[in-house]
């Protein structure tokens, strides 16, 4: 979609408009989450993302009974939008804004509400709510309980898949939301050094009982704020976590952060699906995703996907395998743009 400037202008010319984009470039809300955290009556709400929606500076995804929508990253090169975005503290959202320009990212740049400082208070508390609803289901969880969703989800059938996607040397290996330690033991078998890695406590309990080798370590965190250092995984591994995480985007960037230049990530995640069952009982956020969707959210994050496979083996949800890498120019580009940082500091 192209965002038009002038479209863009006047549909931030109103304090209300540009505290609701800000509060959406941090995390996808739906409609009474917005209206929660802004403290506003719902019509106002959804009067305003119908202008901003039309302005292409929302986009919404369906999931379930509810729309969540975002900050729509499509941004045209002109110098003022740039200027614009980068005061109401969106430029460092953006790729391609980044590319273009670096700007302050001090609060007192930003030309936002006073209100806005009430909105993130409002908005963290909201997240945290989140998180706690997803750690406590999986602390909750009983061994065996997932069993009902065998039906739905072949996991046999997609861990087999990621063994076969490992390369020839895999070097460090992280798996990402690990759960109860099926697929990191059969990982453990294969590879040299393994890092488990999920913000459950329950979880990681579990995984220990089974996986016993010098070889293998286990950490809490969760995949928004991974516990590894920067390009610490040689092999990152995403099995069906993508899918309880309310801003995917932010995550995949997360993962590009911890991942080798040269590196390689598989992601493995449900198809777009309408099974509410997943929702309800397995905590799940989004109902799988479409093919695109996942492409394109690793091609913005600076990945290149290589290879996309598609099966079901014995369950009835399909599930999409993207191998992805990490440009090994990446760590040259990114000490460019500290060059040309400290070359605009310096000005």
């Amino acid at each position: 979609m192209r965002i038009e400037a002038l479209v863009v202008i006047k549909a931030l010319a109103d304090e209300t408009r540009m505290r609701i984009l800000a509060v959406l470039s941090r995390e996808p809300l739906n409609v009474q989450e917005i209206q929660r955290v802004l403290n506003l009556k719902q019509s106002r709400v959804s009067r305003h993302l119908k202008i901003m929606e039309r302005a292409g500076l929302l986009e919404g995804h369906r999931e379930g009974a509810f729309v969540y929508y975002k900050y729509h990253q499509s941004i045209p090169h002109t110098p003022g939008l740039i200027a614009l975005f980068a005061s109401l503290g969106l430029i460092q959202n953006s790729r391609l804004m980044s590319d273009q320009a670096h700007w302050p990212a001090s609060n007192e740049a930003l030309l936002l509400p006073d209100e806005y400082g009430e909105d993130l208070e409002r908005l963290e508390q909201l997240l945290e709510e989140r998180r706690a609803a997803t750690i406590d289901h999986f602390e909750q969880l009983q061994t065996g309980q997932e069993i009902g969703q065998q039906e739905l989800v072949d996991s046999n059938y997609y861990r087999q898949g990621i063994l076969r996607l490992l390369p020839d040397e895999p070097g460090v290996v992280a798996d990402l939301g690990c759960g109860g330690g099926e697929l990191s033991a059969m990982l453990a078998r294969r590879v040299g050094r393994l890092i488990c890695i999920d913000q459950s406590a329950n979880m990681l309990e579990r995984a220990r009982r089974i996986i016993d080798s010098p070889q293998v370590e286990f950490r809490l965190g969760a995949i928004e704020h991974l516990p590894l250092g920067n390009a610490e995984a040689r092999t990152v591994i995403a099995s069906m976590v993508l899918h309880h995480v309310p801003d995917p985007d932010s995550a995949i960037r997360e993962i590009v952060r911890v991942l080798a230049p040269g590196g390689r990530l598989i992601l493995v995640e449900l198809e777009q699906h309408r099974q509410e069952y997943m929702r309800s009982h397995h905590a799940d956020f989004w109902m799988g995703f479409p093919l695109q969707r996942l492409k394109s959210m690793l091609g913005e994050a600076g990945l290149d996907v290589q290879v996309v496979e598609q099966g079901a083996g014995e369950g009835t949800l399909q599930c999409l395998f993207l191998v992805a890498t990490r440009s090994i120019a990446a760590k040259a580009q990114a000490a460019t743009a500290d060059e040309r940082q400290v070359v605009l500091n310096a000005t």
